[in-house]
């Protein structure tokens, strides 16, 4: 979504170009990667030139899109194809995404007594019950303690991201408050793990304020195993970054707190690490924006790692198939 349209400058649904920079909903996250691999490939088309590796480009909507395809199109992925998600990344290209944090989304329902504002002292409020669990969210972070410095947030997070009581009486107490709890947890710990942590927390806030407290898993996905940072895929990346910017002589891999189809590959086996030039402050804000020349060095990036001898030559089994695919979801 756009937020609110007054703050920006111009529709966000209409592209607005201005000296080097693009700007509208999305121009950054996530079409600049796309118009990226368009631009190979139509540069390729019109040169009539024929790369040593083949390319693939897969479009989609969200995880959910991805996990379709590759659970309906699994041929189109072979174990020594080079994966990159375009999904993760910082301003100067210097990082690379090779681990993901586990995720959970649990939904709270809190159960406490209807009645009057003016009773107060003799009703159970669901809302205040699950006021009392916000505010303590913090206590999760002391039951799941472990650090992995791969993160650039190293620690596990827990975050409540929606709630409402669904009474709009202002002057009665509700018998239902929900809540609704993001979990983004190091690989050290399981969804099983952080939902049985989540539980104790909740049963002790129902037991203390005299409720109950459901708790509803929505999503779990876990953390696995991080892409090498020797594997073909990401060695073919640092080579195509060095050679295209310079000045970035290194990319770190690091590990991200987001979900994207990086997660769904490695689940199957492959190795993928998330890569794109991405500014924090420009993404999915008002105003949001791109630079052209970003879009260009992308493009140059994935066109490096296309025609990348090593990569080609790279010996079977650990090694590109003869396929780099982008993976992009819009």
């Amino acid at each position: 979504a756009a937020g609110p349209l007054e703050p920006w400058e111009g529709s966000p649904w209409t592209l607005r170009v201005e000296s080097y920079t693009l700007y509208g909903r999305g121009v950054m996250d996530n079409y600049q990667s796309i118009t990226a691999a368009l631009l190979l490939f139509e540069s390729l088309s019109k040169n009539g030139v024929t790369p040593p590796m083949n390319l693939g480009l897969v479009l989609h909507s969200q995880n959910s899109g991805f996990r379709h395809v590759l659970e309906t199109k699994p041929d189109l992925f072979k174990p020594g194809d080079l994966f990159l998600v375009p999904d993760y990344g910082n301003p100067q290209g210097t990082v690379m995404g090779t681990a993901e944090k586990g995720l959970l989304w649990l939904k709270l329902t809190v159960t406490g007594q209807q009645g009057h504002a003016a009773a107060a002292p003799y009703v159970s409020s669901a809302l205040a019950a699950g006021s009392r669990l916000i505010a303590s969210l913090p206590e999760l972070d002391k039951a799941f303690p472990a650090r992995d410095p791969l993160f650039a947030i190293p620690a596990s997070t827990f975050v409540a991201t929606r709630a409402f009581t669904g009474d709009d009486s202002l002057n009665a107490i509700s018998a239902k408050y929900t809540l609704y709890l993001d979990c983004r947890f190091v690989p050290l710990y399981t969804p099983d793990d952080v939902e049985e942590g989540v539980r104790r927390f909740a049963d002790a806030v129902a037991k203390e304020r005299s409720v109950s407290i459901a708790v509803e898993r929505l999503v779990a996905w876990p953390a696995l195993p991080p892409t090498p940072a020797d594997s073909p895929v990401a060695l073919a990346l640092a080579r195509a970054v060095a050679a295209q910017l310079p000045q970035n002589t290194t990319v770190r891999p690091e590990g991200m707190a987001t979900t994207t189809a990086a997660s769904f590959l490695r689940a199957k086996g492959f190795f993928a690490v998330s890569w794109a030039r991405m500014d924090p402050a420009r993404r999915q804000g008002v105003n949001e924006s791109a630079l052209i020349g970003d879009h260009l060095d992308e493009a140059g990036v994935l066109a490096r790692i296309l025609f990348d001898p090593e990569a080609a030559r790279a010996p079977a089994g650990d090694a590109p198939s003869g396929t780099a695919r982008q993976e992009t979801g819009r």
